[in-house]
């Protein structure tokens, strides 16, 4: 568990909160979406790989993800926190600025 959760302090989160709003980022603008990438694998295409990709091509893709997966979720927790933190502060500033989603108007069809 403490490999999945991020060293951050607030300054760090404030900076960047700070930094996103002055470039007209919303705080639903931020999103972190993990990429997969084939060279990222650490393991190669076994020929017990080969053929469980012949025989049944979908159990062989979930066996590639889930292995990527246990792999980088250190990784996407902590990306997943930060970029959580940073939007909550994006918020609480907007908030504190009357910019925020509370004081707009709603938006015409």
């Amino acid at each position: 568990a403490a490999q999945m959760i991020p060293e951050i302090s607030r300054v760090y989160i404030q900076l960047n909160a700070d930094r996103f709003i002055k470039k007209g980022k919303r705080p639903e603008d931020l999103i972190y979406q993990p990429q997969f990438h084939f060279a990222d694998m650490k393991w190669e295409f076994s020929d017990w790989m080969f053929l469980e990709y012949l025989s049944n091509p979908q159990r062989a893709a979930e066996l590639f993800a889930q292995k990527w997966l246990l792999e980088k979720l250190p990784e996407i927790s902590k990306k997943k926190i930060c970029i959580g933190c940073i939007r909550e502060e994006m918020e609480e500033m907007l908030k504190k600025t009357g910019t925020g989603p509370e004081v707009s108007l709603p938006r015409s069809a």
